[in-house]
């Protein structure tokens, strides 16, 4: 099942949407995000370490209905797998 297809042509569907339409259907335990972090705001702020030496913090903002749909797939009780990507970018 694709994240990205909508069966209502007439609407926007974004990862949300199709989380939320896959926590609903029966047939479905394992939903995998192949696409990695979706739909985030990321926030930079530079902070000195003890050593002298500036670091980037990141911290990622997940909209409110993001959050929502894996609420959803969670009390659903399915899994959902979300790739980490080829960027070596750290996991929250």
């Amino acid at each position: 099942v694709s994240t990205y297809y909508c069966h209502h042509t007439d609407r926007f569907y974004d990862t949300a949407d199709a989380l939320m339409d896959l926590s609903r259907r029966p047939d479905v335990n394992i939903i995998n995000m192949s696409s990695g972090y979706t739909n985030f705001d990321v926030a930079l702020r530079n902070v000195q370490k003890t050593n002298g030496r500036e670091e980037k913090l990141i911290k990622r903002i997940y909209p409110p209905k993001l959050i929502e749909a894996f609420k959803a797939v969670a009390k659903a009780g399915k899994v959902v797998v979300i790739a980490a990507g080829n960027e070596e970018k750290a996991i929250d």
